[in-house]
């Protein structure tokens, strides 16, 4: 029996039938804000088992202003955009503890959030990646976001 959908559109099911996106179909990105930046690092070292993990700024706030910026005006794709939070949270040590974690976190989520596939399966080696992050480049870690792929050679 034919639906609606497919009997309005000759017995084809709507899932067959391809609509060319225009502008307004377009998802606007959703970017993660400076109270859930700071919030996921709270919460990461609130779970951390080290005594000396704590959550604290360590620069004004404002520098998690910068990074969100800095990915809404790149050029690119999800994953670009996931890439330049990704360094930058890392690189710019904005907290006492759990840099790194808030920013995989945060990007894992920025990137699930807005339609994007975690393509990193293997934690162990993505925390190899994190930990010497400043040897790649943004265009390197795009990729590795959207493929799972990165040159190891640099680990």
């Amino acid at each position: 029996m034919l639906t609606e959908a497919a009997f309005a559109c000759g017995g084809v099911p709507a899932s067959y039938i391809y609509v060319k996106p225009n502008i307004s179909m377009v998802k606007k990105i959703e970017y993660p804000t400076k109270h859930s930046v700071i919030y996921t690092n709270e919460i990461i070292n609130i779970m951390s088992n080290r005594k000396a993990d704590q959550h604290k700024l360590l620069r004004p706030d404002s520098f998690i202003d910068i990074i969100i910026k800095k990915s809404q005006d790149i050029k690119g794709d999800l994953y670009d955009k996931a890439a330049i939070l990704l360094f930058n949270l890392v690189t710019m040590h904005g907290f006492a503890s759990g840099n790194k974690r808030t920013g995989f976190i945060t990007t894992l989520h920025f990137i699930t959030q807005n339609g994007g596939r975690i393509r990193v399966k293997n934690f162990n080696k993505a925390e190899r990646i994190i930990r010497n992050i400043r040897k790649f480049e943004t265009d390197e870690i795009a990729v590795w976001l959207r493929t799972g792929g990165i040159d190891e050679t640099k680990l």
